[in-house]
């Protein structure tokens, strides 16, 4: 146990960030403390921060690609949960729970997620971003293309019936 040297509560040890160059190799102030300072700096030095920012990427970018690519490659899961997160505002249970709903499959032609090529797509209304289900990548794009008109759909399947 240590005590903040900026709150003053006795906190675990694991709440404390390293730092070397200290006796017990730990920052004086905690991990919430030290965030809350570093939040604020960023906030009321703004610029400042910016500069800072694209100065130390203008000097690391070949280290910063590999790092990035690295993550990448050991993390699907976690950036596919982040674009589903971001983009659809869907969190992982809501995700998982379409996917049950839908018994793991295309909710339009039925496909298995696990016979599919590439990772299942959020159908969503591109005019209210509300996501109507989970569609395989044909799917998806067929609807996209049809421009997700119910008048056109309708035509194409009497084409197809008329030229079985």
């Amino acid at each position: 146990m240590k005590i903040c040297a900026k709150c003053d509560l006795e906190k675990d040890l694991s709440l404390f960030h390293k730092d070397n160059r200290s006796d017990d190799k730990l920052t004086a102030w905690c991990g919430d403390c030290n965030n809350l300072q570093s939040r604020t700096y960023r906030q009321v030095n703004k610029e400042k921060h910016r500069a800072a920012s694209k100065r130390w990427y203008e000097a690391n970018k070949e280290h910063d690609a590999k790092r990035t690519k690295a993550y990448r490659k050991a993390s699907p899961d976690k950036l596919r949960a982040w674009h589903v997160r971001t983009k659809y505002g869907l969190t992982p249970e809501q995700y998982n729970a379409m996917l049950i709903a839908q018994n793991d499959s295309c909710a339009a032609c039925n496909t298995p997620r696990s016979e599919m090529e590439r990772e299942i797509c959020v159908d969503h209304n591109k005019k209210t971003n509300v996501v109507r289900g989970l569609l395989c990548h044909g799917c998806n794009t067929a609807f996209g293309l049809l421009k997700e008109d119910e008048r056109t759909i309708m035509r194409l399947l009497e084409y197809a019936r008329k030229h079985k």
